[in-house]
C-alpha cells in the first residue's frame, strides 16, 4: 500500500491559508481524491464550511476547538486512522493558526505514522502587508514557522507596499538552510506541483546573522482549560440555533450558528465588519469570519488587520459567524451581539 502525501499549510491568523487551500482544491489534478483536515481555534468551525460550500464532494475532516499540536492530538490520530482508512491521493492539513507545526510534523516523521504518510512540502502563509522582520525575531511562533517550512508564501501582495516587500524577501532569502521557494502572490494563488516536492527536516541551527535560534520540537506554548460558559448572558437571537464559546492559548472564541431560514441584511452586516476597526468597544480583536444568507444570495465576510472583504459562496447549510479576540481585551460582548441582532431580517 502506497503512502499518502501529507502537506501542512501553516501561517498567523488572518495570513490567508483558507484562500490558498481554495485555490490548490480548484486546481487539483481532476483525477485525485483529495482529503482536507482543517484544526480551527473556535468551537464553531468557519473554514471547513466555506470549504464544503466550494467542493461539496471533498473529504473534509474537521477538529474546532483546540489545538491538534499539542491538546487534541489523540482527536487528530483517531482522525488520520479514518482517512488513511478512505486512502486519499493527497491529504492537506491546516493547523489553527495559534499552534506550532514542528510537534505534528513530528507524528508523522518519527511515529508509526510514517508507515501511512509521507510528509512533503510544508507551506507557512504571512500576510506581506502586515507582517514586519522584527516580529521575526520577537516572536518564536513565528521563529517555527519559517524554521519548519519548506515554501514561504508571501500573500495579499496588493496590499503591501514595494518596500515591505523588498526587505522581506532579503530577510528570507538569508534563512539557513534556504527554503525551496518564496513566492509572492494574492489570495494564496500558488502552483499546485509546489505541494509534490518532500519536506526538509531541518536541523538544530543557530542563525547569528539575524538573531535567531532554532531547535527541533520545542513546543511551548501554554494551554488554558476550555470554558463552557459564556462571559455575558447573551441576547434573544431570531432562529440561532447555538452560541459556542472556547478560550484557549490566550486567546477567546465565541461563534454564533443560525438556521439556513434566518436571513440578514448584508449591508448592515458589511458595517458591522468595518466597525470593528474604530468602535472602541471591540478590542483585541484577532479575526472575524462569517457565513451569511442574505436576500439573494449566500456571502462569506472576512475581518484581519483592519480590512473587511466580502464575496459570494456556495455554501448553503446555515448562516455562522465566529470572532477570535485577544483573552484578557476589553470587548464588549453584549454590545456587539445588540449590532449582530440588528442586521438579522425576518
Amino acid at each position: 500500500m502506497s503512502r499518502i502525501p501529507v502537506n501542512l499549510v501553516t501561517g498567523a491568523l488572518g495570513a490567508g491559508k483558507t484562500s490558498l487551500i481554495r485555490h490548490l482544491l480548484q486546481h487539483k489534478p481532476h483525477d485525485q481524491k483529495w482529503a482536507l483536515l482543517i484544526n480551527e481555534f473556535g468551537a464553531i468551525g468557519i473554514d471547513g464550511a466555506i470549504l464544503i460550500g466550494d467542493t461539496p464532494s471533498l473529504q473534509i475532516t474537521q477538529l474546532p476547538g483546540g489545538c491538534i499540536c499539542c491538546s487534541a492530538q489523540t482527536e487528530l490520530k483517531q482522525a488520520l486512522n479514518t482517512i488513511a482508512s478512505q486512502q486519499p491521493d493527497r491529504l492537506i492539513i491546516e493547523p489553527t493558526g495559534l499552534g506550532e507545526p514542528d510537534t505534528l510534523a513530528d507524528l508523522f516523521i518519527k511515529t508509526d505514522l510514517k508507515q501511512r504518510f509521507e510528509l512533503q512540502s510544508l507551506i507557512a502563509v504571512f500576510d506581506s502587508a502586515n507582517t514586519d522582520t522584527n516580529e521575526f525575531e520577537q516572536f518564536r511562533s513565528l521563529q517555527n514557522l519559517l524554521h519548519m517550512a519548506d515554501v514561504i508564501v508571501l500573500n495579499k501582495t496588493d496590499l503591501s507596499s514595494t518596500h515591505q516587500l523588498v526587505t522581506l524577501q532579503q530577510y528570507l532569502s538569508q534563512l539557513y538552510p534556504p527554503k525551496q521557494h518564496i513566492i509572492n502572490t494574492q489570495q494564496g494563488q500558488i502552483d499546485p506541483l509546489l505541494l509534490m516536492q518532500p519536506h526538509q527536516t531541518p536541523l538544530t541551527i543557530q542563525r547569528q546573522a539575524c538573531g535567531l535560534t532554532f531547535g527541533l520540537s520545542t513546543h511551548m506554548h501554554s494551554h488554558t482549560a476550555a470554558e463552557s460558559t459564556l462571559p455575558y448572558a447573551g441576547l434573544v437571537l431570531h432562529n440561532l440555533i447555538e452560541r459556542r464559546y472556547h478560550s484557549e492559548l490566550d486567546v477567546q472564541s465565541i461563534g454564533w450558528l443560525f438556521s439556513a431560514q434566518q436571513g440578514f441584511d448584508w449591508k448592515l452586516v458589511q458595517q458591522l465588519f468595518n466597525d470593528l476597526n474604530h468602535n472602541s468597544n471591540f478590542q483585541g480583536i484577532k479575526r472575524a469570519k462569517g457565513l451569511f444568507r442574505t436576500a439573494d444570495s449566500w456571502m462569506l465576510f472576512q475581518w484581519a488587520n483592519k480590512h473587511t472583504s466580502r464575496e459570494l459562496i456556495a455554501y448553503r447549510k446555515d448562516s455562522r459567524l465566529e470572532l477570535l479576540i485577544e483573552k484578557n481585551a476589553k470587548f464588549d460582548f453584549l454590545t456587539f451581539e445588540t449590532q449582530l441582532k440588528n442586521t438579522l431580517t425576518l
